[in-house]
């Protein structure tokens, strides 16, 4: 990208800098392009206000103010709205967390967050959690809407701090979709028999580990190992990227000791996720920061 030196009255330094120090725009550069892009309307409409004039009509002299303004008001108005709409989205999965899943919002809140990290946007997420969403899949399926919705949450307000809220406009749609009523994600019938089954399984528990656990312990122990052959020199960038690759390499080299383990599943990474995060059975090194 071309670069310029551009002088600056005292005036135009101050204004520029106080756009950027108030977190609407990330740097001097974002600034000036917006400057430019307004000036780029203005004078398109300029050109169809002189074409329109050709048919020798008088014109009208008017006090309204610049178009400019209008198009800068109108904006941030907009940016504004998408803001509280995304607001509302957090606020929702947050109350349905804390309904359905006590004290677990923070939690799935650092995971969507290393979801977009190894996804990199939140339409990659959504992609690769719908097929589950839909067939309800897993028993903790009732989780999988309100975490794409974050992560269009956290996507959406990524984009409107850098300036893009096209993409932020489309963030908020995908968002709503998934807390809608309509869509029946977040409110899916099947959500209090997927709860039921976990509270059965806790009740299980006497006196020692619950007989699942005890019947994957020959696959824990094979990922153990597959761990350390693989685990980075500098370590894993997260528990997220470690369960991934794992997975890949049971997929790959041991697909039918899985089946005969029990493990019918065609993917078996949300599994190794969860064991990833017990520190007791697995002891994953991660990158120092």
């Amino acid at each position: 990208m071309p670069t310029h030196h551009v002088i600056l009255t005292d005036e135009q330094e101050a204004f520029v800098t106080q756009q950027v120090t108030s977190g609407r725009f990330k740097s001097v550069s974002e600034v000036l392009r917006e400057g430019l892009r307004l000036m780029a309307l203005g004078q398109a409409e300029a050109i169809s206000r002189r074409d329109r004039s050709h048919d020798g009509a008088p014109k009208k002299i008017t006090s309204r103010p610049p178009r400019t303004k209008n198009l800068l008001a109108e904006s941030m108005a907009q940016e504004q709205e998408v803001k509280n709409g995304l607001r509302l989205v957090f606020e929702k999965v947050k109350a349905y967390c804390d309904e359905h899943e006590p004290g677990q919002f923070e939690i799935v809140c650092e995971e969507v967050k290393e979801c977009l990290q190894a996804y990199g946007t939140s339409e990659e997420v959504d992609l690769q959690n719908r097929g589950k969403a839909y067939t309800k899949r897993g028993q903790d399926h009732h989780l999988i809407a309100p975490s794409v919705a974050l992560a269009h949450y956290f996507d959406g307000m990524r984009a409107i701090h850098q300036n893009r809220l096209d993409q932020a406009i489309k963030c908020l749609k995908s968002a709503n979709f998934w807390v809608s009523e309509d869509s029946g994600m977040m409110y899916s019938p099947a959500l209090e028999k997927s709860l039921k089954s976990k509270a059965r399984e806790n009740a299980g528990k006497k006196g020692g580990e619950r007989k699942q656990i005890n019947k994957f312990d020959p696959v824990q122990d094979l990922v153990a190992k597959i761990l350390d052959e693989i685990t980075p020199k500098k370590g894993w960038k997260s528990l997220l990227a470690a369960s991934i690759s794992v997975a890949e390499q049971l997929k790959i080299h041991h697909a039918t000791f899985l089946w005969n383990s029990g493990m019918t599943s065609n993917d078996p990474q949300p599994t190794i996720y969860k064991w990833f995060r017990d520190p007791e059975r697995f002891q994953i090194r991660l990158v120092k920061k």
